[in-house]
């Protein structure tokens, strides 16, 4: 038995999959979650972050991208830890291609806390 599927074995099904990544909200950077070519299909269904290990003092803007585009954003607050924010979903790029990688980025706008990102993707034909 292969770990290989399509289409046809996902029609009767409906398969969410979980990605989480923890990042550092204090250092403006974009982080791999998922590489281009590890993935069917895909269409990001629910985007939450929360804040962990530290309070966040200031505003930073955390984002989910597909590739280039930007598939979902949200803009924290002075957080404290455990708080959780829903991030807005683009309609446009809410699908990811097996050509696009997964990244989640922050502007670093924050001198502590870090961001634990939880998606939910579906697999899609």
């Amino acid at each position: 038995m292969g770990n290989e599927f399509t289409g046809a074995d996902l029609a009767p099904h409906t398969v969410f999959l979980p990605v989480i990544k923890k990042i550092d909200t204090t250092v403006a950077a974009e982080h791999l979650v998922l590489g281009a070519g590890h993935h069917p299909k895909m269409r990001l269904r629910f985007a939450y972050v929360m804040t962990v290990d530290a309070n966040n003092d200031a505003t930073a803007v955390l984002t989910v991208k597909h590739g280039a585009n930007v598939a979902a954003t949200v803009t924290g607050g002075a957080d404290a830890i455990g708080t959780v924010n829903e991030l807005t979903i683009d309609e446009d790029y809410k699908d990811c291609s097996k050509d696009d990688g997964i990244y989640v980025t922050t502007d670093g706008d924050a001198t502590t806390g870090d961001s634990l990102f939880l998606l939910v993707y579906e697999l899609i034909a």
